[in-house]
C-alpha cells in the first residue's frame, strides 16, 4: 500500500491544501473565488520492507515574489486566460489585471518532503 506523505510526515489533516484562492492570489486570478481549497499535489511512497518513510512533509512556494511584480510587459509576454469555467468575472478580471501585484511562484503550492 501507499503512504501519502502529508499525513505521515506530520501535516495537519486539515491542512495541506495545494490549490488555494483564498491565499494565493494568482490561483485566485486563473481558477476566481468559486474554487474551493484542496490537496491537488501528493507525495506517495510505497516500501516493502518499511526502509523508505516519509519522516517530513510541508508546503512550498507558498508566499509571492515581492521583487517580481506583474507589469505590462509581463502581460505582453505571458498573457493570463481566462478561466476555462464560469466565475465570478468582475473579481477575477480585477484579480488579472492587477497591475504592479508580487508574482507567486505558482497557482498552486508544492510539497517538500
Amino acid at each position: 500500500a501507499y503512504a501519502d506523505c502529508w499525513l505521515t510526515g506530520g501535516g495537519r489533516p486539515a491542512a495541506g491544501y495545494t490549490l488555494d484562492p483564498t491565499k494565493n492570489k494568482m490561483a485566485y486570478a486563473m481558477f476566481g473565488a468559486h474554487e474551493r481549497r484542496r490537496r491537488l499535489d501528493r507525495i506517495l511512497v510505497r516500501s516493502a520492507h518499511g526502509f523508505w518513510r516519509c519522516t517530513h512533509v510541508k508546503l512550498i512556494g507558498t508566499r509571492s515574489l515581492p521583487q517580481l511584480c506583474r507589469n505590462a510587459a509581463y502581460r505582453r509576454a505571458l498573457p493570463l486566460s481566462p478561466p476555462a469555467r464560469s466565475v465570478d468575472t468582475e473579481a477575477n478580471a480585477t484579480a488579472m489585471t492587477w497591475r504592479g501585484a508580487p508574482l507567486w511562484p505558482s497557482d498552486h503550492y508544492g510539497l517538500l518532503a
